[in-house]
């Protein structure tokens, strides 16, 4: 195979691409490396992302460094992306999110990522700016794989933020909940959110309208409830969750399921009505990864929110980026 022949194809694909992207300033790159390549630019082995601008200068300037370093490549082009992306890494107990901003527009999300898939997701992208919240994993293990220079900000209990913590132990709050806190806020501004956060462990966190987080209640998940009835007994099985769990379950798998998940129907909409009395036009905003088997108990109307986290902690990153300017 011709090398040069197939890179020049493939270029000349690149440019017809660049002028059919809708008029965007940005188009976004995906390209597979196999060869050795340059790591200030991309790593080897590797889907890569470049946000690249939709000019003459720019495309040349792509072209060349792949074609003065011998390097033959797969590329995608994504016309929906465009201008400099800030990069949000929600690292949980089980698995990470990771999502990408332009602005404060989520352009793209991946999801039940282990920690090594995240690591591999991070070595493949180019940004500008990062934050990270983290549970159980450390920090410099994302330094590492990201690219050379790129700022990482950590959420922690020093970090400044655009919403006061009203609360007695600051450093023993978790990054989650108030990434999530500030995600309501910045949805729902000047009204009184209750955030539900449904993951390894279930959060109800009550944030005011004045933007000050009044702390709440933190409940097993649903899953640490099924692994804890097999892991403390000597018969009862591992049930897996289903979301039409019988009122009175004829069999132990189905009484396990009913007591799991009608318990937590029970336990959600019972917080929820008593914060609805002692703040009676409290919204109530749910996410997590297993808000899904629970959207249709509530008695009260819900804002489902699968990418709050991900949006409250692009928003603490653009608030202290902009403190950094000041």
């Amino acid at each position: 195979m011709d090398n040069v022949k197939e890179r020049n194809k493939l270029f000349q694909k690149l440019d017809l691409a660049s002028w059919n992207i809708g008029g965007r300033r940005w188009s976004l790159i995906y390209a597979y490396v196999f060869t050795n390549a340059n790591p200030a630019y991309f790593v080897p082995g590797y889907w890569c992302m470049w946000n690249i601008p939709c000019s003459e200068s720019a495309w040349e300037w792509f072209k060349s460094i792949f074609l003065l370093r011998n390097q033959l490549v797969y590329v995608q082009i994504k016309g929906d992306f465009c201008g400099i992306m800030n990069l949000v890494v929600d690292a949980g107990n089980t698995f990470s999110k990771v999502g990408w901003f332009e602005g404060n527009e989520l352009r793209r999300h991946e999801s039940q990522l282990t920690f090594p898939e995240l690591l591999d997701t991070l070595r493949s992208v180019a940004v500008k700016h990062v934050i990270f919240s983290s549970v159980s994993h450390e920090v410099e293990k994302i330094r590492e794989a990201l690219q050379p220079n790129v700022p990482v900000l950590t959420l922690n209990s020093l970090t400044p933020l655009p919403i006061v913590r009203d609360y007695d132990t600051p450093d023993t709050l978790g990054a989650d909940r108030i990434a999530a806190a500030v995600g309501a806020v910045e949805i729902f501004p000047e009204e009184d959110c209750l955030v539900i956060d449904m993951g390894t462990c279930i959060t109800y966190d009550l944030v005011d309208r004045a933007g000050r987080f009044q702390g709440g209640a933190i409940s097993p998940g649903m899953r640490m409830r099924f692994k804890a009835m097999h892991s403390f007994t000597q018969r009862l099985p591992l049930v897996e969750p289903e979301r039409a769990a019988p009122l009175v379950g004829k069999s132990t798998r189905k009484a396990l399921l009913s007591g799991v998940m009608n318990g937590l129907a029970a336990e959600l909409n019972g917080l929820i009505l008593a914060h609805r009395a002692a703040t009676p036009e409290c919204r109530v905003v749910l996410c997590g990864g297993d808000a899904s088997y629970f959207t249709n108990i509530f008695q009260v109307p819900v804002s489902v929110v699968p990418e709050l986290v991900l949006i409250g902690l692009n928003r603490i990153l653009i608030y202290n980026v902009n403190l950094q300017k000041q």
